[in-house]
C-alpha cells in the first residue's frame, strides 16, 4: 500500500475527475508543459507535509499528525473570460472537495486556505489559479501507509 500522502493525492484527483469545466483532464505531479488542447486542466501535487509536533502522542509507536499542503493548480487558456473560467473552476474544485472532507477516511479534514491567480499574455492568453488546501491526516510513525482516524 502506498504512503498516505500518495493515497490522498489519488483521492483528490479522483474527486476532481469529471468536473463540468475540466472533465477528465486531471493530472498528478504533472511537470511538463500542457498543450493548448489539454486545457483547461487540473494538476494535483503536494508542496509540504510537516508533522504537527504539538499533536505527538506519548509512547511508541507515536501517532503523527501531519499538515499536508496540497496544491490543485488550474491551467486554462482563452481570449475572453479567462478570469471567469478560472473562478468557475475554483468553485467546482472547492465544492467537489467539500463533499467528502475526509477523503474516504484518509484525512481528518480538508481546508481550502487560499488561491494565487496569474495571467500570462501570449499568442493565446493562459491563466493559472493555484489553490492550496491543508489536509490534516494521521498515521503511526512505523506505518506511514495506513491512515488513522
Amino acid at each position: 500500500m502506498p504512503h498516505v500522502r500518495t493515497q490522498i493525492r489519488n483521492a483528490v484527483a479522483t474527486a476532481l475527475t469529471g468536473l463540468a469545466t475540466t472533465g477528465p483532464r486531471v493530472h498528478l505531479s504533472r511537470v511538463w508543459p500542457l498543450q493548448e488542447a489539454d486545457l483547461p486542466a487540473l494538476l494535483v501535487h503536494a508542496v509540504s507535509d510537516p508533522v504537527d509536533e504539538e499533536q505527538l502522542t506519548l509512547g511508541r509507536p507515536r501517532k503523527l499528525t501531519r499538515d499536508l499542503s496540497l496544491v490543485v493548480e488550474v491551467r486554462a487558456a482563452g481570449t475572453a473570460g479567462l478570469d471567469d473560467t478560472l473562478d468557475t473552476i475554483e468553485s467546482e474544485v472547492i465544492a467537489a472537495l467539500a463533499l467528502d472532507p475526509t477523503l474516504g477516511g484518509l484525512a481528518k479534514d480538508v481546508l481550502f486556505t487560499g488561491a494565487e491567480i496569474d495571467l500570462e499574455a501570449a499568442e493565446q492568453p493562459v491563466g493559472t489559479n493555484r489553490m492550496t488546501f491543508r489536509v490534516a491526516y494521521r498515521h503511526r510513525e512505523d506505518d506511514p501507509n495506513t491512515a488513522l482516524p
